[in-house]
């Protein structure tokens, strides 16, 4: 049964109308408190889902919100790349894409301007330099991995490819679609439909058929207060630096990020750096088919091949993010498929990693997989100068909700609680 979610603590009271629905295996209560308490920070504003799945077996499935329904689809942004990443992982492991060739070996225009020894690898990893090109990229043109392509073709890149590394966050999978559609004569969004989201069920789109529109909620606006305004005019990138090029301030307009994701074209095409369209059901079913398969199917990935994509290969700051973490092959560490020793789970697409004092591995979806709760609307700031939103803005890493579980809440300055 739905309960109201009305939160008391040592005399810091949080309320909430909102009602938390879904249902949590025996032992997974405590995920179930948690999220409600996640919700109930957001004050009613925010529809919320959150699925985690344990060896293959759903143990969480909860959602929140007027708006919000356990199928209610969102633009999942950068966690579209996990999908990519999968589906250029089972290549590789089939024979089909070797991670070491050069890039313009199956794509002969990409070696232009000192880009003929970039490998699959190093688009990857985010060490190719190619991140965007002069003079920017529309938004008619982002929606389109194709076009994209082309564009890349002729463009320098932005450092020498391999000296560093650097988020390229919609263009990095154009790059390996145009790979995989010329080594294999199908799109990455075609080999995804036809390998994975279909024979797996998953509620996980990237190119979103036009019947399933009615269940898609647009990502919200949020306000922000005259100080964050403030303070993002005070530290707003310049549109032709590295950041403004890696996320598409360079074009005439600046991208909008969040009319970006709202966008048909964008769904029904699905770019695949950050074009998908999704569930928390969706995402984290797509990661527990990679590594312990679902509903009586085997696992995608090999062992082997989930060591391989979970090794760490870029490490120190990032040249467009900042001093943001890690990068393994593609959207980051894999979860571990063993059973026996606490495994490490990446937290949010900078891919840090925290290790998990439950002695198995937990997958979890959200609105932006891997977080543990997803706000369909929350603060962030837009890229392009204003403040925007984005899916599991105000979400919380599944090592903080274990913290969290533990830790006494205190009363910040302003008199409200933290939990």
């Amino acid at each position: 049964m739905p309960a109201t979610n009305t939160h008391l603590m040592k005399g810091c009271r949080t309320m909430s109308r909102m009602k938390v629905h879904g249902r949590v295996a025996d032992g997974f209560e405590p995920v179930r408190e948690e999220f409600a308490a996640v919700v109930a920070e957001q004050d009613g504003q925010t529809g919320a889902q959150l699925t985690a799945y344990v060896h293959g077996r759903r143990v969480v499935d909860l959602w929140a919100g007027d708006e919000a329904g356990g199928d209610t689809l969102t633009g999942v942004y950068s966690s579209t790349k996990g999908a990519a990443t999968l589906v250029t992982a089972l290549l590789v492991q089939e024979g089909v894409l070797g991670l070491d060739e050069p890039v313009a070996r199956h794509w002969p225009e990409f070696a232009a301007a000192g880009k003929d020894m970039i490998t699959l690898r190093d688009v990857l990893t985010h060490r190719s330099g190619v991140i965007g090109v002069d003079g920017g990229l529309s938004a008619a043109e982002l929606a389109d991995d194709a076009v994209i392509a082309r564009r890349l073709a002729a463009q320098r890149p932005y450092w020498r490819p391999g000296s560093a590394y650097g988020y390229g966050g919609f263009v990095t999978f154009a790059l390996v679609n145009e790979v995989i559609r010329r080594v294999t004569g199908r799109s990455l969004q075609q080999v995804y439909d036809e390998r994975i989201r279909v024979p797996y069920g998953l509620d996980l789109y990237l190119g979103l058929p036009e019947a399933e529109e009615r269940r898609f909620r647009p990502i919200q606006w949020w306000t922000a207060s005259p100080e964050q305004e403030a303070a993002f005019w005070a530290n707003l990138p310049g549109p032709h630096s590295i950041l403004g090029i890696g996320y598409g301030l360079n074009s005439t307009p600046p991208l909008d990020q969040v009319a970006f994701a709202n966008t048909r074209a964008v769904r029904a095409n699905g770019p695949a750096s950050a074009g998908g369209v999704g569930s928390a059901r969706g995402l984290a079913g797509l990661y527990a088919a990679a590594v312990w398969g679902i509903d009586g199917r085997p696992p995608l990935l090999k062992p082997d091949t989930v060591a391989e994509f979970a090794q760490i290969h870029s490490t120190g700051a990032d040249l467009v993010r900042g001093a943001q973490g890690n990068y393994a092959l593609g959207s980051g560490p894999w979860p571990a498929p063993s059973p026996a020793a606490p495994c490490r789970c990446p937290l949010e697409t900078r891919d840090d990693q925290h290790e998990l004092p439950l002695g198995r591995c937990l997958v979890i979806g959200t609105s932006s997989l891997p977080l543990v709760a997803g706000g369909l609307r929350g603060g962030a700031r837009g890229e392009q100068g204003r403040c925007g939103s984005t899916p599991a803005v105000r979400a919380r890493p599944f090592g903080e909700v274990v913290e969290a579980m533990r830790a006494p809440p205190t009363r910040r300055a302003d008199g409200t609680c933290t939990r």
